[in-house]
């Protein structure tokens, strides 16, 4: 019996932390996964972050970030460069280390906003702009063609 209760107050204890600890991320705190993949739920540099772990584990050795990352990273090198050779003002196509699309995943609980960013036709904007700046600061395209797809989970104040 008391075996079954330490259990359950462990398990209690680990679900109220993992609720608390979760943070609601702005631009400048969510993690690049090409710099910091053990925060992002991969072993190595990869496409994909998830820092909270939203994402389900793919099977007993890769994590859903890790697995999807892997298949970014296909995607990424079975394609071409997309940048037309007549206009530069977007940036070219590098010699080193050749590729094409880039696409990656952000994953989160939630992220940051304050009560003004809260009503319904805010929320749409809010996020746009999180993204947008989120690209731009991982900057991972050659000439604007990368895509970061972002997931939020929940939405709080």
């Amino acid at each position: 019996m008391s075996i079954r209760i330490i259990i359950i107050q462990n398990y209690l204890l680990l679900t109220f932390t993992l609720i608390h600890c979760s943070l609601n991320y702005t631009i400048e705190t969510f993690p690049d996964s090409l710099v910091r993949s053990d925060l992002c739920g991969i072993n190595s540099p990869g496409f994909v972050c998830d820092p909270d772990r939203v994402l389900a584990r793919f099977n007993r050795t890769f994590s859903g970030a890790e697995y999807l990352s892997q298949h970014l990273q296909q995607i990424r090198y079975a394609t071409n460069c997309s940048c037309p050779n007549e206009d530069k003002s977007y940036g070219n196509c590098t010699a080193i280390d050749p590729h094409g699309y880039t696409l990656s995943i952000a994953v989160m609980r939630s992220i940051e906003m304050n009560n003004d960013m809260m009503n319904s036709g805010n929320l749409n904007d809010t996020f746009r702009i999180f993204a947008d700046n989120l690209r731009r600061r991982q900057n991972r395209g050659q000439c604007a063609d990368d895509v970061l797809i972002v997931l939020i989970a929940d939405w709080r104040a």
